[in-house]
């Protein structure tokens, strides 16, 4: 993001407490690329699982626990009465709709103006979703919220059910079709992976990308169709 010049109060990841303890031994192994220069502060660890260091925080909390969450983004120096943008990739899934649909809840209750991206599955009450379900499965892979990921519908009403004012959602498929450069379309052709086209279609079909928005302020209301 600095290298594009891109202009952000504070950048904050979370995840669970074991991966951010082997991120923050990373960043500090000797030999490592010296991301701690790109830091606007010099970087201070908390119960070797949280790392501030300005405009970088990485937090070691469970998204299924909204007040360990709030207690560490409150400690990271976190305005949330500024515009904040949330992405998630494949999150929410790992989570019962019970404890996403709470952590939602909770996020639109903290921050005055919000946008949250979120990258999932979808269509998987179908039969194609059901054989990828099966297959991760066989891996050992349990998705508790794939009641949340039947449908476009079902994805979208996730957040408006949560306080969210509004929602514009497609699948990768209609992302790839419509929305990439036509360029970039051929890049992706010319790969050969991507010979069996009718599997590729198939797959972005049972993926999506929401991104729904709240303001309780007023004064950011033209972000809501920032992405449509």
């Amino acid at each position: 993001m600095k290298d594009s010049k891109a202009k952000f109060h504070k950048y904050v990841e979370v995840d669970f407490s074991s991966v951010t303890a082997k991120k923050i031994r990373q960043i500090r192994k000797p030999g490592s690329p010296d991301l701690v220069a790109m830091f606007s502060e010099k970087p201070s660890e908390f119960e070797h699982s949280d790392l501030h260091a300005g405009d970088y925080q990485l937090l070691g909390a469970d998204l299924r626990q909204p007040k360990e969450l709030k207690s560490k983004l409150e400690a990271s120096g976190l305005d949330f009465d500024m515009p904040t943008l949330f992405i998630a990739e494949c999150v929410l899934v790992y989570m019962s709709a019970m404890h996403s649909g709470q952590l939602l809840n909770e996020i639109a209750t903290w921050f005055k103006t919000a946008l949250f991206v979120n990258y999932e599955q979808v269509e998987m009450g179908d039969t194609f979703g059901g054989v990828m379900e099966r297959n991760l499965q066989q891996r050992g892979i349990i998705l508790p919220g794939l009641s949340s990921c039947k449908s476009l519908e079902s994805q979208k009403q996730r957040f408006l059910d949560n306080k969210w004012e509004s929602v514009n959602i497609w699948t990768m498929s209609e992302i790839y079709k419509t929305k990439l450069p036509k360029n970039e379309v051929t890049r992706i052709e010319a790969i050969e992976f991507l010979d069996e086209r009718e599997l590729l279609v198939q797959l972005l079909d049972h993926y999506c990308i929401s991104i729904a928005f709240k303001d309780s302020s007023s004064k950011y209301s033209h972000l809501k169709d920032v992405f449509s």
